[in-house]
């Protein structure tokens, strides 16, 4: 059985005093009282090291929200895969949706990142998803499709574990819009059997899959339940611990 796991992406948020209140109120979830969910904080770069420091002798995940493919050198304002894995922390999110709207993320520089975060065992987890002009013309499946394979084809993992999938429709993200059941079920079998094309069944059963989409208490359960649905990236609803604990509740 799949771990789920629930992300905060606290995105460009919180002061060092409301960030550390939330990292200090997520140690009442010992490891023994989840013993099939992961927690995660997606936290900006300024705050990773306290965010490690609050956090180590928890279960619980620290992840920068964006990593370069450039192992070293004159980079101003990247952050390496072997700096993050030297810090103590976990992972790095790759190519959220903002990050490809706004810092011009490709498909191509997402799978550099996923393959140096894979080669050294940190977990990444891979944006992808749809605006809502190609979910009108009916073109999210090929636009999905096509953010895996770009991104994905021609290497080799080894720790199918530590590569997740974060569904995020980007027309629900930050709105308040949900997809319905139906869309986000259909969706993430879609993703799953593109991973067995990409990967085999076996190894595709072994990777998480997130819905990223305005998830908040009110229909955290009911999307969790979705059979593919292995979680959430939450956004907005992990800047209020209250949120964000019914939210991980909803996963036992």
């Amino acid at each position: 059985m799949r771990k789920k796991i629930i992300a905060g992406n606290w995105k460009m948020n919180l002061n060092p005093e409301e960030a550390m209140c939330i990292l200090e109120r997520s140690k009442m979830f010992p490891a023994e009282s989840l013993p099939n969910t992961e927690i995660m904080f997606a936290v900006p770069a300024l705050y990773a090291m306290m965010a490690e420091n609050s956090l180590r002798e928890t279960p619980h995940s620290v992840l920068v929200q964006d990593v370069s493919f450039q192992d070293d050198g004159a980079f101003t304002g990247e952050i390496s895969v072997n700096m993050v894995k030297a810090s103590g922390l976990q992972g790095a999110l790759v190519a959220h949706s903002e990050r490809r709207e706004y810092h011009n993320e490709n498909n191509i520089s997402a799978g550099k990142k996923i393959k140096k975060l894979l080669d050294v065992d940190l977990v990444a987890v891979y944006c992808i998803g749809e605006k809502l002009e190609s979910r009108k013309n009916k073109e999210e499946k090929q636009i999905v499709k096509t953010q895996l394979t770009e991104a994905l084809s021609g290497f080799e993992v080894r720790n199918f574990d530590r590569l997740v999938i974060a569904y995020e429709p980007v027309w629900a993200i930050g709105t308040g819009e949900v997809a319905t059941v139906e869309q986000i079920s259909e969706m993430h079998h879609f993703i799953r059997e593109e991973l067995s094309k990409l990967f085999g069944a076996e190894n595709a059963e072994k990777i998480r899959i997130l819905y990223g989409g305005s998830m908040k208490p009110e229909n955290a359960l009911e999307i969790i339940q979705i059979q593919d649905v292995d979680g959430g990236l939450i956004g907005g609803a992990s800047l209020k611990f209250d949120d964000f604990k019914s939210i991980i509740l909803s996963s036992i």
